[in-house]
């Protein structure tokens, strides 16, 4: 750890030197880049590493002021690498004089000291992040429709740049503190499995102009690991206090399904209906079917991992106390028979929450769909249309039952089933009501659209 005084100092450029001495090297070298702006020849290229990159006017209306907007571009490394060393030092900081500190108090062994560390460096980050990201993705928030509308989002605020600059950063700074906190080797997987997915799935929403729903799935997360983090603190303090964890995984479970409805909502039904449908590299529009489809499994598969590892471990603690339970009564009444655990309850288990974890899925999905028939013009309880709805049945009667109408059906089918599935009869499309008339009907329908 940096700024730490030592008696006796270690060869010069030997690891141990490196490791102890790493924030001091690093303040150095962020110096050199500050010092850079100090002369007009360097001023160019330390501003690169310093300021944010991709500075965009835009002139909205005449009557109000001119917006600065942001893009991204090749030069956001030398950023993400400044920001990176500022990490490094800030890391070290709240090792010296934070974390060491409270570890000489509480004489932890070395096992719960290592995880002591990693979660006092993780809470503050996610604390500080979670604030942040507040105050940024407010005005996404309010809206969902605005997750994917007027695609692609190739202009972002400085807040926003800023955010996941400051993001990829950290995580990038990471990598190399496993070797700098002396992390142990039965615990590197697992950091690398975690600080992968941070790198992989922030870099993706912001390169894909996805930063809008990145933000948005990122403050709940953030909460969640937030409170785990803050738990387990509590946790080595007192062992006693274990309140926190209930409250975290109660989160936990809630935020997966949060982020597993937005993003089906986004890549699934409002992506596919946006107007600006294509592959350009020019104008940063990543709207095809492929790059939907692998970002909504990539962020499917990542939900369902942290599901399995969750389960895991709330059976692994469930075991533990069923086993402590057992000894206590195995120390009262020591003539009574070992009680057998049957091993078909975990299974039932996990299979009951599950299935509780995909109703709720579903549901969730399914009231937005309603929500979207509503804003479309259909109203549930009434079952009138409004006007704009009415206009659009009339053209689409006008082209006889052509092109118009066929993509109407194929494109509503499913928002219809999932606003009404109590009024069969009241559907558009009245004679889907059984799956394999239904999946007939709709392979008609293909087949006269292809025809057209």
């Amino acid at each position: 750890m940096g700024f730490r005084k030592k008696n006796k100092s270690p060869p010069v450029l030997s690891h141990e030197f490196v490791i102890q001495n790493h924030a001091d090297m690093v303040s150095c070298l962020a110096m050199i880049i500050l010092l850079g702006l100090m002369f007009e020849m360097t001023a160019k290229f330390a501003i690169m590493f310093i300021t944010v990159q991709y500075n965009v006017t835009l002139v909205l209306d005449e009557k109000t002021e001119p917006v600065n907007l942001y893009q991204y571009g090749p030069k956001d490394i030398a950023t993400i690498f400044f920001y990176l060393l500022i990490a490094v030092i800030l890391h070290a900081l709240i090792q010296e004089y934070i974390l060491d500190k409270m570890n000489r108090r509480l004489h932890l062994s070395k096992t719960k000291h290592s995880k002591f560390n990693e979660s006092g460096q993780l809470a503050a980050f996610y604390l500080f992040s979670f604030i942040w990201g507040c105050l940024t993705a407010e005005e996404f928030a309010t809206n969902p429709t605005f997750l994917w509308e007027g695609y692609p989002h190739t202009h972002m605020v400085f807040q926003v740049k800023f955010f996941y600059i400051c993001q990829i950063a950290y995580w990038l700074h990471a990598l190399p503190e496993l070797y700098f906190q002396k992390v142990r080797k039965e615990d590197i997987p697992r950091q690398l499995y975690y600080i992968c997915l941070y790198v992989v799935h922030i870099t993706g929403a912001y390169i894909l102009n996805l930063h809008r729903l990145g933000l948005v799935l990122l403050v709940p997360h953030y909460l969640v690991e937030l409170l785990f983090h803050a738990s387990r603190l509590f946790y080595f303090s007192d062992e006693n206090k274990q309140k926190g964890f209930t409250l975290w995984a109660l989160l936990f479970v809630i935020a997966r399904l949060l982020t597993l409805t937005l993003s089906v909502l986004t890549f699934g039904f409002g992506l596919p209906r946006t107007e600006n449908q294509g592959f350009s590299l020019a104008e940063g529009n990543f709207n095809v079917l492929t790059i939907r489809m692998t970002c909504l499994a990539a962020i499917c598969l990542t939900q369902a991992w942290m599901m399995w590892k969750f389960i895991n471990f709330q059976l692994k603690k469930w075991r533990e106390h069923s086993q402590n339970h057992a000894s206590k009564k195995k120390a009262v009444s020591p003539k009574s028979k070992p009680h057998k655990r049957e091993p078909a309850r975990e299974f039932c288990f996990v299979f009951v929450f599950c299935f509780v974890f995909v109703l709720f899925f579903f549901v969730f999905v399914r009231r937005f769909c309603q929500w979207h028939c509503e804003a479309r013009g259909q109203d549930v309880t009434k079952g009138k249309k409004n006007q704009s709805f009415v206009k659009m049945e009339e053209e689409e009667n006008q082209d006889e039952g052509g092109y118009l109408s066929v993509r109407r059906y194929l494109i509503t089918d499913i928002s219809s089933v999932c606003c009404y599935p109590t009024q069969p009869l009241k559907r558009t499309m009245k004679p889907y009501i059984t799956f394999p008339l239904g999946m007939k009907l709709w392979f008609e329908k293909f087949s006269a659209l292809l025809s057209i």
